[in-house]
């Protein structure tokens, strides 16, 4: 399930990087001009005015840098406090430098259309406005080319103001349509992405309805069997929480061990109910109901059924190899190797037809004793870690009997 939250923070914490390194390059970039004036190598201006327009503008540009950098708040409002600062950068510099810095509007446009947020957007190209005007009105006492004459506030409007106002207008236009595109587009992969999620939550929820039908049918056929899967399911809940990767995939595993005995649905139920010990020809249908409960789920989609129909399989395999089918370690698929921890557990300490219940102690030690050799070394771990939780399923308390 994709979270938009945390992929919107991503986002944002991506564009603030990128908004600091282009800070960072900007005060760069002023500072070498400044030099490059001192030294007369590009220039040839006022050096005491350019000092004092570098030395401002580099303040400005670096108060964003240790906003993100070095405070790490990372705020909606901070947004708008980093464009306020590079306007001023702007302002700055275009009033010392005049048509010469003209391009240096571009930027905060540029750096409000990162976070592709729309508010902020037209937040940033009004205040353009403001210090385009601003800035052309500062430059007919700061320009620092003498060479330029923009003595009259009528010539700043009509050399300066009207024809960048007419021009940003036009940049404003052109990313506000790109960043609005943008939006759309990925409006559209979040609206898919709910759909798809939705479909997914569907199909978990018919794949449940059909599990929970067919334990339905399984208990009505044999209340010792109906009796026991619901029992194994609620362990494998509890072994959940220790062997999946979070709570959705726990709750496949608790849903899908309901299956676990579900070829027996395929088996004569007089051997099933039978009360007596089976004779090897009998034996022989019964273990056949891993191989009729594969054959039931083979094809049903969804990962629900996909674990349901690797239990139904592989449930009666030793570590050691000496299991139904014969596979063992590793070859024994991850989820089966607790399920059948939790299928004898259940076995054993329930009373059959056939039998009575063990003690739950005597449980306890017939399974740490097969460790290793009828069950996964981990699987026997888990179970220890667990077996209190375990036992609650069965109505007995630990904690309760101790005190008594």
């Amino acid at each position: 399930m994709v979270n938009w939250k945390e992929y919107e923070k991503k986002n944002d914490i991506e564009a603030d990087e990128i908004i600091a390194k282009a800070s960072e390059i900007a005060a760069a970039v002023v500072l070498a001009v400044c030099l490059l004036n001192y030294l007369d190598i590009l220039f040839n201006v006022n050096k005491y005015l350019t000092f004092i327009c570098c030395f401002i503008t580099v303040i400005f540009l670096c108060v964003p840098c240790v906003l993100i950098n070095k405070l790490k708040h990372k705020t909606t409002t901070l947004r708008y406090g980093i464009v306020i600062c590079i306007l001023l950068a702007v302002t700055v510099l275009y009033s010392f430098f005049t048509y010469h810095a003209v391009i240096a509007f571009v930027l905060p446009m540029v750096i409000a259309s990162f976070y592709a947020d729309i508010v902020l957007y037209i937040f940033t190209v009004v205040l353009t406005y403001v210090s385009i005007i601003i800035s052309n009105i500062a430059s007919i006492w700061l320009a620092v080319d003498s060479g330029e004459t923009r003595l009259t506030f009528e010539s700043v409007v009509y050399k300066g103001i009207l024809p960048l106002a007419l021009f940003y207008t036009v940049v404003a236009i052109i990313e506000y349509m790109s960043i609005k595109r943008s939006n759309e587009y990925v409006n559209q992969i979040y609206y898919n992405s709910v759909n798809l999620e939705a479909s997914h939550d569907e199909m978990r929820r018919s794949q449940e309805e059909l599990v929970y039908a067919i334990a339905n049918i399984s208990e009505y056929s044999s209340s010792q069997t109906g009796s026991h899967i619901k029992r194994v399911s609620e362990c494998a809940k509890i072994f959940g929480k220790y062997i999946c990767e979070d709570e959705l995939e726990c709750e496949y595993f608790s849903v899908a061990s309901m299956l676990h005995d579900v070829g027996k649905l395929m088996i004569p139920n007089y051997l099933i109910e039978k009360t007596t010990r089976l004779t090897d020809e009998e034996y022989e249908i019964v273990k056949q109901h891993t191989d009729e409960g594969r054959k039931l789920l083979l094809n049903t989609p969804g990962r629900i059924m996909e674990m349901a129909r690797n239990i139904a399989f592989y449930h009666h395999e030793r570590w050691d190899g000496t299991g139904y089918h014969h596979i063992k370690g590793d070859d024994i698929e991850y989820y089966s190797r607790y399920v059948a921890v939790l299928d004898v557990f259940d076995a054993l300490l329930s009373p059959r037809s056939y039998k009575k219940g063990w003690s739950y102690q005597d449980v306890y030690n017939e399974i740490i004793s097969q460790s290793g050799r009828q069950f996964a070394p981990e699987a026997v771990e888990v179970f220890k870690k667990c077996y209190p939780e375990l036992l609650k399923v069965y109505g007995i308390d630990m904690s309760m009997e101790n005190d008594v």
